[in-house]
């Protein structure tokens, strides 16, 4: 019997690692510590500890507890009212988007566990612990710790475990889409697209675009196109960047053909922005059609291309599809957004913000963007929503902006190792991973006004990069 239990605790200890077990101690013991703050601050109660604001996330986490709890909303009228703002919203925002409005996830993803604040606290907490541990065994050995302890240190996401806000929603999601490429089980790709039905629909619609372009369908059809492309004898030494220049070319007027065919189609007066036409009582010519975006689209591609030959050299020759479509999303961005009011009308709180101890970087990365230089500058914009805090004096008044500090601190550390390891030819076969990475980053990264929060669900690819083996997930597919 004692030879049996001996064995037990044996298989035990190998199947958990003792150090993910103190892990977890200290996790579940911080988890615990700021759900006891969030329930105060949610039920007007004071902090345990500190005078100040204890939410841990964002400030309308209050907003939607109270609503849910006064409204005690049902997960089938929610549903019901999810669908019908399709509609409504469509004739509310002009054609510039018809899902529901962004608060909405909130309560139905809380309406799921009967609006009990005890039990969705449970499960996040449970689900992410999960979710850590599936990474975990993943990372290589000598990582493991790192990694560890790495999930302990960025206290915004543990606290926004029992806290209600899309953020952590993005934050499961994304973890899943992470284990999903790493370990090749569709499951997990079938659980990322559930939560991102609860998340931002903006960060929901760019997951699907990503599993289209990076499917084996898109893959397989690209290169047997580039198989076929054969040219003289002579020229046989250049095939591959005469290719690249010519499928370049076919991708800046394919997008250009099947943007116009769905605006005929659907009539969508957005698109006006990008297709030609009217949009907010102005009349907009297409974007495709002018020589600077033509020559401004080339700039991006060549820029692109080196950088892909560089630091991506054994996965660049067969993924350059992805500079081709990274370099029109940043060509569409740096068109629309001088001319789409939800951008424009920000000035008015970037002015209010203005004191005499700013530096005045959000105005400058506003108007070098309403100049028409967006496709140079969005770097600094990704690099301002990431860490720009980092160097700022912190509000010590609430857990938030303190999180949020201390997030941003992480986020500049880990993008300093990774820049590091970029130079090592650490990641030579991950373009996939940083396309993924940037096309989240710069979408997220378009307000004017900086909003650490809206990124920090990345938290999980920069550990992974800074922990990943490049013997390992050479995955170049879904």
């Amino acid at each position: 019997m004692c030879q049996e239990n001996g064995k037990n605790i044996s298989m035990f200890k190998n199947y958990i690692d003792k150090s993910f077990l103190i892990f977890l101690i200290i996790f579940t013991f911080l988890s615990f510590f700021l759900f006891l703050e969030n329930y105060n601050f949610l039920n007007d109660k004071s902090s345990l500890l500190f005078d100040i604001d204890p939410n841990p996330s964002v400030g309308d986490s209050y907003k939607y507890y109270q609503q849910a709890i006064i409204n005690d909303f049902n997960f089938f009228e929610l549903a019901l009212q999810y669908l019908n703002n399709f509609s409504v919203n469509y004739d509310h925002y002009q054609g510039a988007r018809f899902y529901p409005v962004n608060d909405l996830q909130h309560f139905f993803y809380y309406s799921i566990f009967g609006n009990n604040f005890f039990v969705y606290s449970l499960f996040n907490y449970l689900f992410y612990v999960f979710l850590i541990y599936k990474i975990f065994n993943l990372i290589p050995k000598d990582k493991k710790k790192i990694y560890l302890f790495l999930n302990l240190i960025n206290f915004l996401i543990i606290g926004s475990l029992s806290s209600l806000n899309k953020e952590i929603i993005c934050v499961f999601s994304f973890t899943l889409f992470l284990i999903y490429y790493l370990n090749k089980q569709k499951i997990f790709l079938i659980l990322s697209l559930v939560f991102g039905v609860f998340s931002r629909y903006e960060y929901l619609i760019i997951l699907i675009l990503i599993v289209i372009i990076n499917s084996s369908l898109i893959k397989s059809m690209i290169s047997s196109i580039r198989e076929k492309f054969k040219l003289h004898e002579k020229f046989k030494r250049y095939n591959f960047f005469i290719f690249f220049f010519v499928s370049s070319l076919f991708g800046y007027f394919s997008i250009a053909f099947l943007i116009t065919i769905f605006n005929l189609i659907f009539k969508i007066d957005f698109i006006n922005l990008i297709d030609g036409g009217r949009y907010s009582g102005i009349i907009y010519q297409n974007i495709f059609f002018d020589l600077i975006n033509f020559i401004k689209y080339y700039t991006i591609i060549t820029i692109f291309t080196l950088l892909g030959k560089f630091f991506f050299s054994k996965s660049y020759k067969e993924n350059n599809y992805l500079i081709i479509i990274l370099s029109l999303i940043i060509l569409m961005l740096n068109e629309i957004l001088p001319n789409y009011p939800w951008f424009v009308e920000q000035i008015i709180d970037i002015t209010y913000q203005q004191t005499d101890k700013s530096i005045g970087l959000t105005l400058f990365l506003y108007e070098e963007v309403m100049d028409g230089f967006y496709f140079l500058i969005f770097p600094m914009k990704i690099a301002s929503s990431l860490f720009a805090g980092a160097f700022q004096k912190p509000l010590l008044v609430s857990y938030e902006s303190i999180f949020n500090y201390f997030s941003q601190i992480i986020f500049f550390i880990l993008s300093i190792n990774i820049f590091y390891n970029f130079f090592k030819n650490k990641y030579s076969e991950y373009l996939i991973l940083f396309f993924i990475g940037s096309v989240f980053l710069i979408i997220f990264s378009l307000p004017p006004i900086s909003q650490h929060r809206y990124v920090f669900f990345l938290y999980q690819l920069f550990v992974l990069l800074v922990c990943l083996n490049k013997t390992k997930y050479k995955r170049m597919n879904f």
